[in-house]
């Protein structure tokens, strides 16, 4: 039971390591099942399928991310997989390797600050150090992204990518219209279903290299706010701040 303080329990203090370790868990766990399906998955994905011990090490680093030496091995384990990849890493796989080894270095820093001895390697994370670790990292990761997303906007700009007829962008866009019941997506063209979702589908082709490129400059345009500026204000209503003391003798006066 949590400790109660005037009727109320206190919540726990917040794990940030823990919680981008379950995020980093689910992702590089699909992308790892993507690979299993060869119909679909890319070369770099399907190289993963050697690793068996890897989607296991990955899943164990999710369910005890305060045990460090798991998903510091994990990780690790992760990025090397990746490199062994050589050209055939993906753009993603790169990135998230780089992001990776920021998180590498800040969590090795804040372990070898603790005194020597055995407990160093054996004591879980405090919700501190948690703490200690994410910020060591979050500007290097931030400026990471805004870097990665600008280069990846700004080699767009050509006439081969911005041209919908060969554009990947046309073919990413339209790509959730997949997902419409088949009655829609194969209505007959003379119907007004039929003419609306042809309407919508070269629509979005057409303009999928300019939204492309506007969603790829927002994103580092973002990162690059300084996040100290524009902190979220308490969850938790404030008390009411108590009555100046001149006021309180005025109300304190018999009229």
């Amino acid at each position: 039971m949590p400790s109660r303080l005037g009727g109320k329990p206190i919540p726990s203090p917040p794990r940030p390591f823990s919680s981008y370790l379950l995020l980093w868990t689910v992702a590089n766990l699909l992308r790892i099942q993507v690979g299993f399906n060869t119909g679909t998955g890319l070369v770099s994905s399907t190289m993963d399928r050697g690793a068996l011990a890897l989607p296991l090490l990955v899943l164990v680093a999710g369910l005890v991310p305060a045990r460090w030496p798991v998903p510091f091995a994990a990780m690790a384990v992760r990025a090397l997989t990746n490199l062994a990849k050589g050209s055939f890493m993906s753009n993603s796989q790169m990135w998230a390797t780089q992001m990776d080894a920021a998180v590498l270095l800040a969590l090795a820093a804040c372990v070898c600050r603790r005194p020597a001895g055995r407990a160093r390697f054996l004591t879980p994370l405090s919700a501190s150090e948690e703490l200690e670790v994410v910020c060591a990292c979050a500007r290097t990761i931030r400026w990471q992204l805004a870097l990665f997303y600008f280069a990846s906007g700004w080699w767009k700009l050509n006439s081969s990518f911005l041209h919908p007829d060969y554009s990947c962008a046309s073919l990413f866009m339209v790509q959730p219209l997949e997902y419409l019941p088949d009655r829609l997506l194969f209505a007959p063209a003379d119907t007004t279903v039929g003419a609306l979702v042809r309407l919508v589908a070269r629509l979005i082709a057409r303009t999928g290299p300019l939204m492309t490129l506007v969603i790829e400059a927002a994103v580092p345009a973002l990162h690059a706010l300084d996040p100290a500026r524009y902190e979220e204000t308490a969850s938790e209503p404030r008390a009411p701040r108590p009555a100046p003391r001149t006021h309180a003798r005025h109300a304190a006066r018999p009229s």
